[in-house]
């Protein structure tokens, strides 16, 4: 058995500003916890699934003509407020207090301002801004709590906005049209190529969520509206939404009025709502020993395996907990919510004990840790070996903060955490963290930064996949801040967000909040985007030769396709050349395998007088003279190979296709004698016969499952484009 402290206190300020204060507050949803609460490390009873359909759903034909909606608030003010449990301190248990300088580090495209004071005349009306972003084909979306902007990707100019976010509703009725709450999320489907907008309506019951999805990759045309309904009891807070194949998963923290009820995790009907049609969702209710869970969200180009379940984390006393969400549309009742699993993890104390204490230069204002709960995203990437989810969270080290990483393998099974630590270079705070894994698994972790010689600012690290394991590098930045806040404003976001570039699968794009001058309710935000220099590079190819060692080629030969009559194996020298000896039946047809490893290019095949046969073996002049034979691999950056052979090379279109592969695993070329017409009866093809051919191999990683010398594990057909001459990928 383990246990935890949950604390998540929110009140939110839904009326109208007095004349005599700018600080509205007038509903307080407040979680107090004076006990711990036990988590059981073996799966729990979670209930029989709730399945309700929509309220309303309808279509705005475009966001660009839609009539800008009213805030009707203005200096709103969320607030979060301490348990009086304080948890145990313990010693953070994987303290990482050193970070390494690397040139192979992420560079730093560009940043600019997004949202906030002084944006393109918004006027800041709330706090705290609640950043949230996602990145599409042409377009970033910023939200930040009830104000929308649409970037163009390239140059990152404001194309749409800001507007409240609840324009999205625009004509809609009801509360997702007059209710401007916040608490708003959008991703990127990256599989529909759709943007999904969410946030709550709380200020009228029935509590809803309003969600909307976009008809196109355009996020300033059509979308596709629903509001989905939670009744008059259960308040849906601090919602949180995942992209998967078969739904969109959304978690809350539920308050019954002053009473938290335990989190909800539920599922959209992705399929319906992506064709405008009827949608319903399913939900399971856990108990109050439970809050802050996050959905998996999927990223990359390589769904997750069929019928996966949705993952679902939060964290618990030294621990996570993972749950799977399987849902069944057409049979609500054979859906299911298994676990949680307890996941052990090292040590650690949540930053500030879950609440308020980031210093900054110049006040005695300390910034709130938002540390009860897990940092979005939940990020889910599979590589076709391996399923991964990484995460982050604040968490106390010594007398400040870092920002506590993990990820997860193996969600779907046993699932472990591979690596994971807290990364703190100095003493300052840094916490509000968001991770991300690009195709090839580098990562990169954005957050905030503050202390007492440093102003609330947005930085970055990150790791190559090669990198030790459970480290960081040394981190940049993305802005700096120049001012505190100040007064009694301690609220620093509920979320920051780290999306990857669906286009290449390698740029990085991270939103967060900072101040550029002491105040309160003068926040800004940095949209800043940036990738490792090696995710997606195009190599030199190199020419094998002497300064290439332990290289070996395999050459058969058969007569009248019997089979083989001779198979030599040797290391090439260093022209490339190698020799075999048999004796050929003058007038036979005959055929030469040559099994390399990766890639053969110009070749030409002469008896031991030298005489030419590539006259007489036309399919040898297709293929390496003619065309150069070019493979790609259907999966993964820079060559990396998700199959397993047998592999399929394509000669072009006057050329053979090869699909049998040794059991070694090697590539297999072959050129047969086509010419039956005029079979050779030089005396000297019954003696040597040398195959001389010139083997390149790109410079880039080839990423195999398993074997050694270019042995591949997965599944076929792969092919690999090397052009023309086999210089360029």
């Amino acid at each position: 058995m383990s246990s935890f402290t949950l604390r998540i206190a929110r009140a939110v300020a839904l009326s109208r500003p007095s004349s005599k204060s700018n600080v509205v507050l007038s509903k307080l949803f407040v979680l107090v916890a004076s006990s711990l609460f036990a988590i059981a490390a073996f799966a729990q009873d979670n209930g029989t699934v709730q399945v309700s359909s929509e309220v309303f759903h309808d279509t705005l034909p475009s966001l660009r003509n839609a009539p800008p909606q009213p805030h009707n608030l203005k200096n709103r003010i969320e607030h979060d407020l301490p348990i009086p449990y304080v948890p145990p301190n313990q010693v953070d248990g994987a303290v990482q207090s050193q970070a390494r300088r690397s040139s192979s580090a992420p560079t730093n495209i560009s940043s600019v301002d997004g949202i906030g004071d002084s944006f393109s005349g918004f006027s800041v009306q709330s706090a705290p801004p609640d950043t949230v972003g996602a990145v599409g084909l042409t377009q970033y979306v910023q939200v930040v709590n009830s104000d929308l902007a649409v970037f163009d990707k390239s140059t990152k100019a404001t194309v749409f906005g800001p507007v409240s976010t609840n324009t999205l509703w625009a004509g809609f009725g009801g509360g997702c049209q007059t209710n401007d709450d916040g608490d708003a999320v959008v991703v990127y489907d990256k599989a529909a190529d759709r943007w999904v907008v969410s946030q709550f309506s709380v200020s009228t019951t029935p509590y809803l969520e309003c969600v909307a999805v976009s008809q196109t990759s355009d996020a300033t045309g059509a979308w596709n509206r629903y509001a989905f309904s939670y009744g008059n009891t259960d308040f849906n807070d601090y919602p949180k939404m995942g992209v998967w194949p078969d739904g969109y998963y959304t978690t809350f923290n539920i308050f019954h009025g002053n009473t938290f009820a335990g989190s909800k995790l539920c599922a959209y009907d992705r399929t319906a709502m992506l064709a405008n049609g009827s949608a319903t969702q399913q939900c399971f209710q856990l108990s109050t020993s439970y809050g802050g869970v996050l959905p998996a969200d999927l990223d990359g180009s390589i769904a997750p395996p069929a019928g996966s379940p949705n993952y679902l984390v939060n964290y618990g006393s030294n621990s996570l907990n993972l749950w799977k969400f399987h849902v069944d549309w057409s049979t609500p009742a054979n859906s299911t919510l298994t676990g949680p699993t307890n996941i052990a993890v090292a040590a650690f104390t949540a930053a500030c004990n879950g609440g308020t204490c980031i210093t900054q230069p110049g006040t005695s204002t300390k910034l709130d840790s938002l540390a009860d709960r897990m940092m979005f995203r939940l990020a889910y990437r599979n590589f076709g070996t391996y399923e991964s989810l990484v995460a982050s969270q604040s968490v106390k080290v010594s007398t400040h903060s870092g920002v506590r990483w993990y990820e997860i393998r193996s969600p779907g099974s046993t699932p472990v955490v591979y690596q994971q630590s807290t990364y703190s270079p100095d003493t300052d705070f840094r916490w509000m963290g968001s991770v991300a894994m690009d195709g090839q698994g580098n990562m990169a972790l954005g957050y905030s930064v503050s202390g007492t010689s440093t102003f609330p600012s947005v930085r970055y690290t990150g790791r190559l996949v090669t990198d030790p394991v459970s480290t960081m590098q040394a981190e940049d930045s993305i802005v700096a801040g120049a001012g505190s806040q100040t007064g009694s404003l301690h609220r620093w976001g509920d979320y920051s967000a780290m999306t990857v570039d669906p286009t290449d699968d390698c740029t990085f794009w991270y939103t967060n909040e900072y101040i550029q001058a002491n105040g309160k309710f003068n926040w800004r935000t940095r949209i800043g985007s940036f990738k490792f220099p090696s995710c997606g590079a195009v190599p030199a190819t190199h020419t094998i030769g002497g300064s290439i060692s332990g290289l070996t080629g395999s050459v058969q030969l058969k007569l009248d396709g019997t089979g083989p009559t001779s198979t030599q194996t040797q290391a090439y020298s260093s022209n490339g050349n190698f020799t075999f000896s048999t004796a050929l039946d003058a007038g036979s047809n005959w055929s030469v395998s040559v099994v390399t490893q990766p890639i053969g290019q110009t070749c030409t095949l002469t008896s031991n007088s030298g005489t030419n046969l590539s006259a007489d073996v036309t399919t040898v002049a297709v293929a390496c003279v003619t065309n150069t034979y070019t493979l790609t691999y259907t999966a993964g950056a820079n060559g990396s190979i998700t199959g397993t052979s047998p592999q399929t090379v394509n000669y072009g279109a006057s050329g053979t296709t090869v699909t049998a592969v040794p059991a070694t695993g090697y590539h297999f070329l072959q050129w047969s004698d086509v010419s039956t017409a005029n079979p050779r009866t030089d005396a000297n093809v019954m003696a040597n016969v040398t195959v001389t051919a010139t083997f390149a191999i790109d410079q880039f990683t080839l990423t195999y499952a398993a074997g050694a010398n270019g042995s591949i594990t997965g599944t076929s057909p792969q092919t690999v484009n090397y052009g023309t001459n086999g210089t360029t990928v």
